[in-house]
């Protein structure tokens, strides 16, 4: 699908489901035939976790560090699909995050320390046991697949304005940061790199297109 509006005019999606089956999707019916249907689409307006910037930056990143992603592909395909949520769109936090691994330490450590595993579990705030899991492991994408979960239905709770698709892109943001304040715009206003889930769904498209994470 292909935008015909809006800031991202020329942009493709993801692609469409039935919703049944992409519970926390972004949900975009205006792109779709029917209402009973979502999509991903979005684009990279800043910089990514490299220091390129645009949606081409995103695909390269991802494109250079797939044998990595690939290893886990299985895990994140059937996790995703067994809980309602695009694998493509689990993969692509491992990749801003953490390249798909390739930037921990030898002990699974990133961040300077503050994170562990692949998908980056703080140590610090996460509240969770983050070195239970191996840190390039299913047990590891699991545990925080479904901390990215807790986050979507956060932000679904607390911006009930906004649309489906907002929503899920406030609860990427949420996964690095909260967003503050009541407005969309200002979603990744305090991301990493300011551009934090646009990075992730740009990645999260070229991840799903070009690589079938699904």
């Amino acid at each position: 699908h292909t935008l015909t509006s809006g800031s991202h005019a020329g942009a493709h999606g993801i692609g469409c489901v039935k919703t049944g089956c992409c519970q926390y999707g972004l949900q975009i019916a205006s792109l779709c035939a029917g209402d009973n249907v979502c999509c991903f689409t979005s684009d990279t307006c800043g910089g990514t976790s490299s220091g390129g910037s645009g949606v081409a930056a995103s695909r390269s990143d991802v494109d250079v560090r797939i044998t990595e992603l690939n290893g886990l592909k299985t895990c994140f395909v059937n996790w995703g699909n067994a809980h309602c949520i695009e694998p493509a769109l689990l993969a692509a936090v491992a990749s801003r995050e953490t390249q798909g691994g390739a930037l921990l330490d030898s002990r699974g450590y990133g961040d300077n320390g503050n994170g562990y595993g692949i998908m980056q579990c703080d140590i610090h705030t996460s509240g969770l046991d983050c070195t239970r899991c191996s840190p390039r492991s299913c047990c590891h994408l699991e545990m925080m697949s479904a901390f990215l979960i807790e986050k979507i239905k956060l932000v679904q709770s607390r911006h009930t304005s906004w649309s489906k698709d907002q929503q899920l892109q406030g609860g990427v943001a949420a996964y690095n940061y909260f967003p503050s304040g009541t407005s969309f715009s200002a979603v990744d206003s305090h991301t990493t790199g300011h551009d934090y889930s646009n990075d992730v769904i740009a990645r999260a498209q070229w991840l799903k297109n070009h690589y079938h994470y699904y």
